[in-house]
C-alpha cells in the first residue's frame, strides 16, 4: 500500500504543477479582456513584476510628466532635483493610487509648493509599508478592473484539486492502518487540510491574462520605438520613459526618486530643505563586540591581577586596587541614584518629519516619530503612545518634553500640517 500512496501523491502533485503553469488559451475570454483607455505605468510594472520595486516612483515619473507638478536641476553635488508643485494643475482625473500620491506629494511639499524629489520616497503618513500596501492594493484591484490579471486557478479547478486530494489522503491513511501505526487518519487529514490552503492560495494569486500580456508587448514595442528615436502614439515620449521604467528598461528615469538611507531624513523646518542624520540608540556592532568580550573578560583579568599582586609581596597596592573598585563603585551607584531622583528634560518645539511602525511578535509594538527641533545636529528618534501615533503625521508641529534618563515622551500636535495649494483637497 505504501508504493501506491506514494503514487497517488506524485500524480496529484503533478496535476497540481501542470494547472498553475500551464498557461491560459491563446484567445481572451471575455472577462479577460482590456477595458479601453491607456493603462498607467504603475499597472504596466504590475504586469511585469515590479509593481513592489518600482510602482512608487514610475507612478511619480508619470505624474511629473502629466504635469501634476515639475522637476527643476539635475541630481549632482550642486544639490537634489526640487519638485515643484505649480500654481494651476491638470484637469485629466487621477486613479485611487495617484490620487494618494499627489496627496503625499502635497503634505511633503508643505506651504512653500516644493519638495527633494528624494524626499518623496520617505515620510509617509502612517508609515512607508502601511502606504505602500495601500497603493499596491488599489493597483492590483485597477488591473483586475481592467481585465488585465487573472486568477492563476479557476474556482472549479481548486475544488477540483481539494476533492482530487483526498485520494492521496485516503491512500496515505490505508497505508498507515495497514502498518499499524497510531492514529493513522491524523496525518493525512492535516495534510489535506494543509495542501489545501496551499492550493487555494496559490491558484488564487493572480498573473497576466491574454490582455495583459498584449499590453506588455504593446508597451515594449513603444519602448522599443523610442530607443529607435522614433515617438510612440501612447502619451508622448515624456510619459514613455515612466513606462521604460516600469519594464524595468529604463532605471534612469525613476532615479531622482531613489530613497534617502534610513539614518538620514529630509527637513524643511530650518527655513530651507536640508538632510539631517536621524540620532541612534546603540553602538555599531564592533563596539558591541568589545564590550561583550570585557563583560566576559574583564572581571577575569581583574581578579587574577589582584592575586598577582599579593603573590609578588605588592598586597598594599593590590588593598589600594581594592579600596578603589569599592570607592569608585559607590559614586557610580551614587551618579545612578541621582539621575534616577532628578532626570534631565529637553524640551523643544520641532516639526514630525517621518513616522514608523513596528510590529513586533514577543512585544509590545513600537510607534515613532522623528522630530527636527531646528536646532540639534541630529533629529530626534523618540518613541510615542499608541494613541498620539496616529495624530503625528509628518508635517504636525509639536511640542515635546524628553526625560532623557529613561526617554519617556510627552509630546502633543499644536497645529494641522500644512499642504501646497491647490492640491491641499486631493
Amino acid at each position: 500500500m505504501i508504493p501506491l500512496a506514494a503514487a497517488t501523491v506524485a500524480g496529484w502533485l503533478l496535476l497540481f504543477v501542470v494547472l498553475l503553469v500551464l498557461p491560459p488559451a491563446s484567445q481572451p475570454r471575455r472577462d479577460e479582456r482590456a477595458a479601453p483607455g491607456i493603462e498607467p505605468p504603475a499597472v504596466v510594472s504590475l504586469l511585469a513584476g515590479r509593481l513592489e520595486r518600482d510602482g512608487f516612483g514610475v507612478t511619480l515619473a508619470d505624474l511629473a510628466a502629466r504635469g501634476w507638478f515639475g522637476l527643476n536641476g539635475t541630481p549632482g553635488p550642486a544639490g537634489p532635483v526640487m519638485c515643484v508643485v505649480p500654481a494651476e494643475t491638470p484637469a485629466d482625473p487621477l486613479a485611487p493610487y495617484e490620487r494618494r500620491v499627489m496627496a503625499h506629494v502635497a503634505r511633503r511639499a508643505g506651504v512653500r509648493g516644493e519638495v527633494p524629489t528624494p524626499a518623496l520616497s520617505d515620510s509617509f503618513e502612517g508609515g512607508e509599508p502601511a502606504f505602500l500596501k495601500a497603493f499596491r492594493d488599489e493597483v492590483t484591484a485597477d488591473a483586475e478592473q481592467r481585465g488585465l490579471t487573472r486568477p492563476r486557478l479557476s474556482g472549479r479547478r481548486i475544488g477540483l484539486l481539494c476533492l482530487l486530494l483526498l485520494v492521496p489522503a485516503g491512500a496515505t491513511a490505508i497505508a498507515l492502518d495497514t502498518a499499524h501505526q497510531p492514529y493513522p487518519l491524523a496525518f493525512p487529514a492535516a495534510s489535506w487540510f494543509v495542501l489545501s490552503l496551499v492550493t487555494a492560495g496559490l491558484g488564487g494569486s493572480r498573473r497576466p491574462s491574454a490582455a495583459g500580456r498584449a499590453v506588455l508587448e504593446r508597451w515594449h514595442a513603444a519602448a522599443d520605438e523610442v530607443r529607435r528615436g522614433r515617438v510612440g502614439s501612447y502619451g508622448g515620449d515624456e510619459r514613455l520613459g515612466a513606462y521604460a521604467a516600469a519594464l524595468g528598461r529604463a532605471p534612469g528615469a525613476v532615479a531622482a526618486f531613489a530613497a534617502p538611507k534610513k539614518d538620514v531624513v529630509w527637513s524643511s523646518y530650518r527655513g530651507s530643505w536640508q538632510q539631517l542624520p536621524v540620532e541612534t540608540h546603540g553602538g555599531s556592532w564592533p563596539w558591541a563586540i568589545v564590550a561583550i568580550l570585557a563583560i566576559i573578560f574583564g572581571p577575569i583579568a581583574y581578579i587574577g591581577g589582584v592575586i598577582s599582586l599579593f603573590a609578588i609581596g605588592l598586597g598594599w597596592v593590590g588593598e589600594r586596587v581594592l579600596e578603589l573598585t569599592a570607592g569608585a563603585a559607590l559614586v557610580g551607584a551614587a551618579i545612578w541614584a541621582a539621575r534616577r531622583m532628578v532626570p534631565r528634560f529637553a524640551e523643544f518645539d520641532g516639526q514630525v518629519i517621518r513616522q514608523t511602525f513596528t510590529e513586533n511578535d514577543e512585544g509590545p509594538d513600537e510607534y515613532r516619530v522623528v522630530v527636527d527641533d531646528g536646532a540639534r545636529a541630529e533629529a530626534w528618534d523618540l518613541k510615542v503612545p499608541a494613541g498620539s501615533w496616529p495624530l503625528l503625521t509628518p508635517g504636525t508641529f509639536v511640542h515635546a518634553r524628553v526625560n532623557l534618563h529613561n526617554r519617556e515622551v510627552s509630546i502633543d500636535a499644536v497645529e494641522p500640517p500644512a499642504v501646497a495649494r491647490p492640491l491641499a483637497d486631493l
